[in-house]
């Protein structure tokens, strides 16, 4: 690092950021909101698909069904969708962290790198859970927790190591657009696991 990072530099990392937490965390609450600003499609498959089957019902926007059992998770009473309640509660402790990162003394080098590789191999592992292998819904909570924890951890250590703030924001950037893979992924396996089933709903 050639110079030091002022806190300006972080403030507007952590604006970015920090903006994208609350977008996000407003999207796993309520997916489709930005729909009515951006398209004026046809209703949801799902709406469609219990037109045809009203014996399908939907929780967490998942069908309730053995092969979606381990999609969702049950808080309450209240079903919700695994996944976006482990990308909820990655961006609302992302966040926290960001905050408290703007006042502390910046990283060392060490500290630095390890938080990049750390980030780097932590959003390999929770891609995983888009595949079927996550057998429970609390291992899809928590690989989705550390997606967003691997976003926080190479934004911060792009600004400590290269303190430029242009950089952390393309780091900003390319976080979304693992979100978009992470979605396509999810879409994808959710087409294998009604295709490779018996019943005909066939929701995905």
């Amino acid at each position: 690092m050639d110079y030091p990072i002022s806190f300006y530099d972080k403030l507007v990392t952590g604006v970015a950021f920090c903006g994208s937490c609350l977008l996000g965390v407003s999207l796993t609450v309520r997916p489709n909101w930005m729909r009515q600003y951006i398209s004026r499609s046809s209703p949801l498959p799902q709406r469609n698909i219990t037109r045809n089957h009203p014996e399908i019902t939907f929780r967490g926007h998942h069908p309730i069904c053995t092969p979606f059992r381990s999609h969702v998770i049950s808080i309450r009473g209240n079903i919700r969708c695994a996944g976006c309640l482990g990308l909820a509660l990655g961006a609302g402790a992302s966040l926290v962290l960001f905050v408290v990162y703007l006042f502390v003394s910046p990283l060392s080098f060490l500290v630095s790198h390890v938080m990049f590789l750390t980030g780097m191999c932590l959003i390999p592992l929770s891609l995983a859970a888009t595949k079927n292998t996550a057998r429970h819904s609390m291992i899809r909570v928590i690989l989705n927790f550390v997606l967003i924890v691997g976003f926080l951890f190479i934004t911060l250590s792009i600004l400590e190591i290269t303190a430029r703030p242009s950089f952390a924001m393309l780091a900003v950037l390319f976080s979304w657009l693992w979100i978009a893979l992470r979605k396509e992924l999810s879409l994808w396996n959710h087409h294998t696991i009604c295709q490779s089933c018996s019943r005909t709903c066939k929701m995905y």
